[in-house]
């Protein structure tokens, strides 16, 4: 249950949620992150690493720069059925909310 529950941590914070939704259909470097998620980069690399950390994305270095990409093709169906869970729920969630 211990690795259950830090996998959905990992997925737990909407800036992680955004970069992976970004990083379904190619990799990107960590520049184009930035720009798709407008926060500082150290920010981007910190969430960057906790994905990889948690085993959802994969990183590749050239030189200097580092590329990700998701590491796993059932990340998209965990991150759409997500979606679809919490679009079902919406009124309870946007009631815990408050």
């Amino acid at each position: 249950m211990a690795l259950l529950a830090k996998s959905f941590r990992a997925l737990g914070d909407p800036t992680r949620l955004r970069l992976l939704e970004f990083l379904l259909t190619e990799e990107h470097s960590v520049t184009e992150c930035v720009r798709h998620v407008g926060i500082a980069q150290s920010r981007v690399s910190t969430h960057l690493s906790q994905l990889a950390d948690s085993g959802y994305v994969r990183v590749r270095r050239a030189g200097q720069f580092a590329y990700y990409r998701v590491a796993d093709h059932r990340v998209a169906d965990t991150v759409k059925l997500a979606r679809a869970i919490a679009a079902d729920n919406a009124t309870a969630l946007i009631a815990a909310m408050r």
